[in-house]
This record gives structure tokens, C-alpha cells and sequence, in this order.
């Protein structure tokens, strides 16, 4: 998509001047190159411009105005490399910034144009870049909304959902919540376990992403960064605090974003190192990394394939780890489907996993399917809400006695939130309702849980 030309080659003069206190200050080669760009021809412009840089490579005002030319032409990506050149030469130019948003918002990358725009009025608010960004941020922001929608993901862990908004270099978000659970240890109803089943409990959970390398490829940029993601919880009721659960995930990234012929992707590969204790003591740890490719096919679809391995090793050891050990590798690959709908106030998703894991006993080897469908909807007054709705099988392919154990669960999950005080800070109503379905009964059981949290976001 193409917005429409911010400034015409023959503004260049004034704006050159602007750039400077006075235009007689200009030195004589820069005149020259300013009266040739007057003269409208971007050919000429193109072969004066070359002339000064090969006096002086680095000349950021040559650069700038080959570029311009080069957008003239519409050799878009050439212009858009030599602007970022410049850029890099000198990163407090207005000018600069201004030129590098008309070719990037020309070119299709509207969310970085818009980026730079607002750059240009925060650094320049009196120029008449930041007058004529005024003129076209009001024509890109809604081509953002169609072409850049808000991916509905997380930053490491499911439980965290990360912002929309421009790239920062640091991202972090913090939830606090208070839920009640009707079955916290996930009892069936005909347990011989007894003792207290409910509890509220509060939660704290994290989720932390740095960026420290961004480097620009081509037209997309490449970008490394380390993530730290978990929570902990507490239960009530002392009877229950060995349910309380500490989980802290360490990872690092690489990003890929670009495009395939005019859509745009985003490829990461990742590595993490889990720690989790439940009760105060070690469960288990796990070494893994994922894969991940998003493709945004239309401006409204999204199709994103994952796959994901770990290698879990947990605390109970047993003498007899052939049969009952639970250390192994644990797999998942799946694709969602995601719609974005009616300027992106409705979000529809749908997905399809197979998880499988082999581990040292065979009593814990299995096979998963699920299927799951989401629902996002923007309501007036600033409130959001969503739903979910998943369906698993997973079957114990080695389970002794016969017959074979199957599980089938089910899950449907509600929230309702809205922004308080400022955008970075909202208030969240959920309830979520888990019923599992075995050929053991050990494994049936029904949960309710309800909660209300408050989530920053940074």
C-alpha cells in the first residue's frame, strides 16, 4: 500500500535552507546541488550529487538529496538504504528522519513512517517537517490499522500478553491478580484424597524482552533479544501451599521480519531454560528452543507455524524410572489462523497442535491433539473482551493396566478489561472452567476459577 508523496522535489531548496540558520550559509558545492535540484530533472540531481560524494563519501546532505531522487524515480529501496545511511551518519536530523518516513510510508511500511513522523514532532515541533507530518500522520494512521494489526501474542510465556504500539527496547509487563479455585489440586470427585479443596490464592506474574542489537537487512530489520518470563502464586489456605508454584523462563531470541514478495513475515528462533518449584521445592527444569514463522497473507489474515522441543528433567526420582520417570523430550508443532476484522475491533483466531513426548518411563509417553478458537472484540468505553475455547486428546500410548488411558479435556475462558488511569495500566475480570475426561477416573475432574487482576504494560 502507498501513501501519497509527502514532498515534491522541488521543495528541497527550502527545506535545505531550513536545515540550515541561513541559505548563504550553504557552501558553494551545496548551492549548486540545490540549484540543480530545482531544476526538477532527478537524473541530473542523481550526477551531482554523485560529484560531491566522491569529494566527501560521508556528506549527509548529498546523501539526502540523492535519495530524494532516487525516490523520484521510485527506486524506493536504493533511496530508503542511503537514508538510513545518512541517518546513522546523523542521527539528530530532522531532515533526514522526515525523508526516511516519506520513502519507508511510500514504500508500504507504514507503522515505521509513522514512527519517524512522530519523531520529527517531538524533535522539531516548530519546523515545517513537524507541519507537514501533521498533514499526513491523520492519512497513515488508519493504513495502520490495516495493514500493521496488533498481534495478539506474548512475549515468552502464554500468560502474558505483549503491546501493541511501536518497537521499544525494552518491553515489560507485570500482572497481579486474585483468583479463587474451587479444585486446586485438580482432584476427581470419587478422590480418596481428603482435605480442603478451594482456595484463593494471589498472583504475580512477569514477563520482561530486551532488545540490545537491531540491525537493519535489506528493507527488514534483524533484531536479538533475551526474555525473562514467569510467576508465582500463593495460596489461602495453608493446607494447600504445596500447590504454590515459583516458574521462572530465560530466553533469547532472534528476529527476522521482512517480506515475501509484498507480504510481510516475521521468523524467530529461540532458545530457553526453565526452573519451576511447586511447594517451596524443585519440580523440574528444561533446556528447548522454538521455531516460529508468521506470514501475513492479507491485510486482514495472519497464518503463524510453530514448533517447540524441551528437554525436561524433574525431581521424581522413583525406582523404577523405566516405568514412572517423567524425564524426556517434550514436542509440540501446530498453526494458528488469525482474522482481523472491522479495523482490527474484532480478532478472531483458530488453531491446531500435536504435542508428543518421549520420555524415559513409558507409563508417561504420549500423543495430543487440540484444536482451539479465540475471540477478541473491542467495545465502547474502552473495554475488551475475550473468549476461548480449546478441545485436547491425548492419549498414554504405553499405559499399564489395559486399557490404553485417554484424557480428554476441555477448556473455555472468558476475560473482560479495560484501561485505568492511562493506557499502560488496566484492570481484568477472567473466568475460566476446565473439565477432564479419562478412562481413569483419578483423572476426572471439574475446576472453576475466577479472578480479577490489574496488568501493566511498558
Amino acid at each position: 500500500m502507498h501513501c501519497s508523496r509527502l514532498l515534491h522535489l522541488g521543495s528541497f531548496a527550502l527545506l535545505l535552507a531550513l536545515a540550515s540558520p541561513l541559505q548563504a550559509a550553504l557552501s558553494p558545492a551545496h548551492q549548486r546541488l540545490a540549484a540543480t535540484m530545482n531544476a526538477g530533472d532527478p537524473d541530473q540531481t542523481i550526477l551531482a550529487a554523485d560529484a560531491l560524494l566522491s569529494q566527501q563519501p560521508q556528506d549527509v546532505t548529498a546523501l539526502r538529496a540523492k535519495a530524494i531522487a532516487l525516490m523520484e524515480k521510485e527506486q524506493l529501496p536504493e533511496a530508503i538504504a542511503l537514508l538510513r545511511q545518512a541517518l546513522k551518519l546523523d542521527p539528530d536530523s530532522v531532515a533526514c528522519r522526515y525523508y526516511l518516513a516519506e520513502a519507508l510510508g511510500t514504500n508500504g511500511d507504514v507503522a515505521e513512517s509513522v514512527r519517524l513522523l512522530e519523531e520529527v514532532k517531538l524533535r522539531a515541533p516548530d519546523s515545517e517537517y513537524a507541519r507537514r507530518a501533521d498533514v499526513v500522520l491523520p492519512e497513515l494512521r488508519p493504513m495502520l490499522a490495516e495493514i500493521s494489526p496488533f498481534y495478539d501474542t506474548s512475549l515468552g510465556s502464554n500468560m502474558i500478553e505483549s503491546p501493541a504500539g511501536a518497537e521499544k527496547r525494552f518491553k515489560a509487563q507485570l500482572r497481579l491478580a486474585m483468583e479463587y479455585d474451587d479444585n486446586v489440586a485438580a482432584r476427581a470427585s470419587n478422590s480418596p484424597f481428603t482435605g480442603p479443596e478451594a482456595s484463593g490464592r494471589v498472583l504475580l506474574g512477569w514477563a520482561l524482552d530486551y532488545t540490545p542489537l537491531h540491525q537493519a537487512l535489506d528493507s527488514g530489520p534483524l533484531s536479538l533479544g533475551l526474555t525473562l518470563d514467569g510467576y508465582q502464586s500463593w495460596h489461602e489456605r495453608q493446607a494447600l501451599n504445596d500447590f504454590d508454584v515459583n516458574q521462572n523462563i530465560l530466553g533469547a531470541y532472534l528476529d527476522r521480519q521482512g517480506k515475501l514478495d509484498t507480504m510481510p513475515y516475521r521468523a524467530r528462533l529461540s532458545g530457553n531454560w526453565e526452573y519451576t518449584e511447586v511447594g517451596n521445592e524443585f519440580f523440574n527444569h528444561a533446556v528447548g528452543f522454538k521455531t516460529l514463522f508468521d506470514l501475513q497473507w492479507k491485510p486482514w489474515a495472519m497464518t503463524s507455524i510453530h514448533y517447540g522441543l524441551d528437554d525436561k528433567d524433574f525431581s521424581d526420582d522413583t525406582a523404577t524410572p523405566g516405568t514412572f520417570s517423567r524425564d524426556g523430550t517434550y514436542q509440540t508443532a501446530g498453526v494458528d489462523q488469525y482474522f482481523y476484522l472491522c479495523e482490527n475491533r474484532l480478532i478472531l483466531g483458530l488453531g491446531y497442535a500435536y504435542r508428543w513426548a518421549d520420555t524415559r518411563g513409558s507409563q508417561f509417553e504420549t500423543s495430543a491433539h487440540s484444536v482451539n478458537t479465540s475471540v477478541q472484540v473491542s467495545l465502547p468505553w474502552k473495554l475488551t473482551w475475550r473468549g476461548a475455547l480449546s478441545y485436547s486428546s491425548e492419549d498414554f500410548t504405553q499405559y499399564t493396566p489395559n486399557p490404553q488411558r485417554l484424557d480428554n479435556a476441555w477448556m473455555v475462558s472468558t476475560s473482560l478489561s479495560r484501561p485505568i488511569l492511562n493506557e499502560n495500566l488496566s484492570v481484568e475480570l477472567s473466568y475460566n472452567y476446565f473439565i477432564a475426561d479419562s478412562s481413569v477416573a483419578f483423572a476426572e475432574y471439574q475446576r472453576h476459577i475466577v479472578g480479577l487482576g490489574l496488568r501493566y504494560r511498558y
